[in-house]
């Protein structure tokens, strides 16, 4: 990683905090955007070599000191991270901080920001790659019983974030392959993704969750057909119910193909991050 360089950027009461670490003027940008509790740090491991053909850029949002929101306020009413600011702060970021028509990739809960993003703007991304990620939930009871579970998850990490986070990697959603070509490298992926968890604020992770958790996020399936842009959608085939979300978001795309991995579970890019890389490197090679 030749090149690094950090910015921050206020948007209302947000902060967005850009690393990036490629600046060819001829290359385009791909901007990250992490899952709940993740980091722009869980990339890294995949910068080298995305750094050939793009300009790497990972992305940080927090609360601005003050304005009433400040870590005290958390649990307050006011929304934090309310969808419309982080599409606007995001919109502006992207505009004003980036190359024009870059491309951005969304794990998981990134994914749910960069699909609401793209909705809102679809002029704007030059490709868009969703790993294991989501339009949305549509039935309002189901969007009422997911609410409750946020709320519930969020009083759980106010009341013991360590207990928490020890339940929350026990989801078989994030078990790790056994068939992993190289476990060693695997087990280091997966305890600095765990030292980025614990590294996390509480109160900020729960508002995340009551502010942008999936029962919470307006569903954008009526409006996912708006994108013409080339769009690259990643699971992996131990994740079955993301596989099938992934399948029924390409319906809904003219110009869109999904790769799923094999072995690799919700977090595509940390278990078979080799494959991962195969498939992106493609999809971004084939545009200009």
């Amino acid at each position: 990683m030749y090149y690094f360089a950090e910015q921050k950027v206020k948007y209302k009461h947000l902060i967005f905090i850009l690393h990036r670490y490629g600046n060819h003027p001829d290359r385009n940008d791909l901007l990250f955007l992490h899952g709940f509790m993740g980091s722009g740090e869980q990339f890294l491991h995949l910068i080298p070599h995305l750094q050939k053909s793009v300009n790497p850029v990972t992305l940080e949002i927090t609360c601005a000191p003050g304005n009433g929101l400040d870590a005290s306020t958390y649990t307050s009413d006011a929304a934090v991270f309310d969808v419309e600011t982080l599409c606007e702060g995001l919109q502006h970021v992207i505009q004003i901080h980036l190359h024009q028509r870059s491309f951005v990739l969304g794990y998981s809960m990134g994914g749910r920001l960069a699909l609401s993003w793209a909705v809102r703007y679809p002029d704007q991304p030059l490709g868009l790659i969703f790993e294991s990620s989501t339009a949305g939930i549509v039935d309002a009871a189901e969007r009422k019983q997911r609410m409750h579970q946020d709320k519930k998850q969020a009083k759980a990490i106010l009341r013991d974030y360590p207990a928490f986070l020890k339940e929350w990697e026990q989801n078989s959603l994030f078990a790790s392959p056994s068939s992993a070509l190289n476990p060693a490298s695997l087990n280091t992926r997966v305890k600095k993704l765990a030292a980025i968890h614990q590294s996390r604020d509480p109160k900020l992770m729960a508002r995340w969750l009551t502010d942008f958790g999936t029962g919470v996020m307006p569903s954008v399936w009526d409006r996912i057909d708006r994108l013409k842009c080339p769009v690259l959608l990643i699971t992996g085939s131990r994740d079955q119910k993301f596989c099938s979300l992934a399948q029924r978001i390409k319906t809904h795309l003219p110009n869109a193909r999904h790769e799923i991995v094999s072995h690799a579970a919700h977090r595509v890019h940390i278990d078979a991050p080799d494959a991962y890389l195969e498939h992106v490197s493609s999809f971004l090679s084939n545009i200009s």
